[in-house]
């Protein structure tokens, strides 16, 4: 793949309010290309990243930081079990 210009249009409704702001959407963090090389495959024990769970790409997160086809994100939520719950997610 070659790397090039990404561009993302929004439009004038889609930019009223700042998403990442609301208290109903948790943390999400577009993560390197290697890190499923690195990390999900030995920790998790996966075969491939497409047995992750999907985020779509027509997302607004998923638009709003970028993500592209195959990128995986990290979803950091607040947990009262935990703490904080860290989940993968893949975008289709």
């Amino acid at each position: 793949m070659e790397k090039g210009v990404h561009v993302q249009l929004f439009g004038v409704d889609e930019l009223q309010f700042d998403l990442m702001s609301h208290s109903l959407v948790p943390n999400h963090e577009r993560l390197p290309e290697n890190y499923f090389d690195d990390f999900l495959r030995e920790q998790f024990h996966l075969d491939n990243a497409n047995q992750l769970p999907h985020i779509l790409l027509n997302d607004p997160v998923a638009r709003y930081i970028g993500l592209r086809r195959n990128e995986i994100c990290r979803i950091t939520r607040p947990s009262t079990k935990v703490g904080e719950a860290i989940s993968f997610r893949i975008c289709v």
